[in-house]
């Protein structure tokens, strides 16, 4: 093989394992307060736009988006609020991922994206004992799961007393005993739990992350119940905004 043929064979070879990794490249929202930092996510391909403490939040707001991450460090100032459109983002087939410490006591976040139906963890009533586990990956549920592709290494030291919600589906537990990753699947997406902190999970959390953004872009498993229905309210805020945003999120991931 010549010079010239082993440089092009390098070159598609490089561009084949490019592709892999940028080709479900997401626009994503994180929606925290105080978050961790998330910017590697960009070697996967991801561009990441932060929306923190967001007042006021809207679903033409999110139309922008893919999927959201959200997380808190912080107390959200409208909790219920951003809940709720929270909610309504993902029936309209966005992805959700949900990370500490939403799950926990004061700092939780609140509204329909946090009941039965949506989120996968339930809230953890205390304000206190999420700290220092240091914990790996340890009983796995769902083998072979998407969600923990490429995942071998993780260090996790911020860990809610989260029980799964009924419903949902746990792929894995922490080596603390406490649950690590679980989700929900709706009509066409999926809300994914991760009882971790983004930016402090250890060598592979980002990566864990570009997982869960790209699996909650669809839908893996029992559709959701009626439990998750929108109220009357979102049904209105659903009618007058919902078809823009259903149109822009399948012209982004087609």
């Amino acid at each position: 093989m010549n010079n010239i043929k082993r440089t092009l064979l390098t070159l598609i070879t490089a561009s084949a394992a490019f592709s892999a990794t940028s080709l479900n490249a997401t626009s994503v929202g994180y929606i925290n307060a105080s978050g961790g930092d998330i910017s590697g996510l960009s070697a996967f391909g991801h561009t990441v736009t932060s929306l923190s403490n967001p007042i006021d939040l809207t679903l033409a707001q999110l139309s922008a988006f893919d999927a959201v991450i959200v997380t808190s460090n912080s107390t959200f100032s409208q909790a219920a609020h951003i809940g709720n459109i929270l909610a309504d983002f993902a029936d309209l087939g966005g992805g959700v991922v949900l990370t500490e410490f939403v799950f926990q006591g004061g700092w939780a976040l609140g509204g329909r994206i946090m009941t039965e139906g949506y989120s996968p963890f339930t809230v953890d009533p205390l304000s206190g004992g999420y700290l220092g586990f240091n914990s790996s990956i340890g009983t796995v549920f769902e083998s072979g799961s998407p969600l923990l592709t490429d995942v071998t290494s993780l260090n996790n030291n911020y860990e809610a007393n989260s029980n799964v919600s009924t419903g949902a589906t746990l792929v894995a537990d922490w080596t603390s005993g406490r649950h690590a990753i679980a989700y929900n699947s709706l009509t066409s997406s999926s809300v994914v739990g991760i009882n971790g902190f983004p930016g402090s999970m250890g060598t592979h959390g980002n990566q864990l992350l570009s997982n869960a953004i790209e699996f909650s872009l669809s839908a893996h498993s029992a559709q959701r119940s009626s439990a998750g229905v929108p109220d009357s309210g979102s049904t209105l805020a659903l009618t007058a905004l919902g078809l823009l945003a259903l149109i822009g999120f399948r012209a982004r991931r087609s």
